[in-house]
C-alpha cells in the first residue's frame, strides 16, 4: 500500500511539473502493475500469519495514539510563559560574578508547542528559587 501511494504521489508530482501526460500514464501503467501484483501475492499469506504483524502496527499505533492525547491533556494544565520576558534577566544573571557559576551550558527540556515559550517552572528554577548561572541557556 505504502509502494503504491507513493507512486500515486510521484505521478502527482510530475503532472505539477507538466511532464507529457504520455510518460505519466505509461509510468503508472508499469508500476501501478506491478505494486498491485505485488500487494494480490502478499494478500494471500494474510490468514497464515499476516494478521499478526497488522496486530502488531495496531498495538503500536494504540499506544503512540495515547501517548500523543495524554500529552496534549497535560499541556493543558501547565503554564507556558514568553521566552522573550526573561532573556534580559537571564543576560543579567549570565553576566553577574557574584553568582557562583552552576554551568557552562545549561539546558531545559520543555514541553511546550510553541518555540518561544517555556513552562514557568524552569524560568522559577533558574532564576527564583536558587539563581543558576551559566554562560549559555
Amino acid at each position: 500500500m505504502c509502494m503504491i501511494a507513493t507512486t500515486i504521489l510521484f505521478a502527482n508530482f510530475l503532472v505539477l511539473h507538466r511532464n507529457a501526460a504520455v510518460y505519466i500514464y505509461l509510468y503508472l501503467a508499469v508500476y501501478l502493475t506491478i505494486e498491485i501484483s505485488f500487494l494480490i501475492a502478499n494478500l494471500e499469506k494474510f490468514t497464515h500469519g499476516g494478521y499478526v504483524t497488522l496486530f502488531a502496527g495496531g498495538a503500536l499505533f494504540v499506544v503512540m495514539f495515547v501517548w500523543f492525547r495524554a500529552r496534549k491533556i497535560k499541556n493543558r494544565y501547565i503554564e507556558y510563559v514568553r521566552l522573550d520576558n526573561y532573556l534580559g534577566q537571564l543576560s543579567e544573571l549570565s553576566d553577574d560574578v557574584s553568582i557562583p557559576k552552576y554551568a557552562t551550558h545549561l539546558v531545559y527540556l520543555t514541553s511546550a508547542d510553541i518555540p518561544k515559550e517555556i513552562e514557568h517552572k524552569i524560568t522559577y528554577s533558574i532564576l527564583n528559587q536558587q539563581p543558576k548561572r551559566a554562560d549559555i541557556y
